[in-house]
């Protein structure tokens, strides 16, 4: 059924596979890759941004619009792109990095939407699986520590249910 024409369209049948793993190599058997981004295929959402050429907002506001946003840095280059998440940064994309480093020079303590902003270029991020650094946090695996961890017998999940000092507490089990 790959490449065949069903109501006024062709379908392209794949196997699928799980997340991170790559198709084999079948030595160009179907003639190229599919089109699109020189030839690269897949993707989507905002990856095709010129390296350098986005900068990294400090301290906006989250009311901040994208166009406002736009409106304020487009004097100093092409913006492509205005990207607020509301988190008190924003991201600017330029067209090329010799924009990004001329809205740098010239926004970087300016007042934007009522806020004193910083501006730097935007770290890129890095692929799945590696290490970014200043993420770490909590976890781990099952018992073992943290209240009362490690302990139940049978694996189930328990709750210790009362207040402390009488010994009346009643330790409830559910699987």
């Amino acid at each position: 059924m790959d490449n065949t024409e069903i109501a006024g369209r062709t379908i392209q049948m794949n196997i699928a596979r799980p997340k991170g793993e790559k198709a084999p190599d079948r030595g160009g058997a179907r003639g190229g890759g599919r089109g699109g981004r020189g030839g690269a295929g897949g993707g989507g959402g905002r990856r095709n941004d010129v390296e350098g050429a986005k900068l990294f907002v400090h301290n906006v506001s989250e009311e901040t619009s994208q166009e406002d946003l736009r409106y304020a840095f487009e004097s100093h280059g092409t913006v492509t792109d205005a990207y607020n998440p509301g988190k008190g940064f924003a991201f600017i994309q330029y067209s090329s990095p010799a924009e990004a480093e001329a809205a740098i020079k010239a926004m970087s303590g300016t007042h934007v939407c009522g806020r004193d902003i910083e501006c730097n270029i935007a770290k890129p991020r890095g692929e799945k699986g590696e290490a970014r650094g200043g993420r770490g946090g909590r976890g781990g695996g099952r018992g073992g520590g943290g209240r009362g961890g490690g302990r139940g017998g049978s694996g189930a999940n328990n709750i210790s249910i009362g207040s402390g000092g009488t010994g009346a507490n009643k330790k409830k089990t559910f699987d």
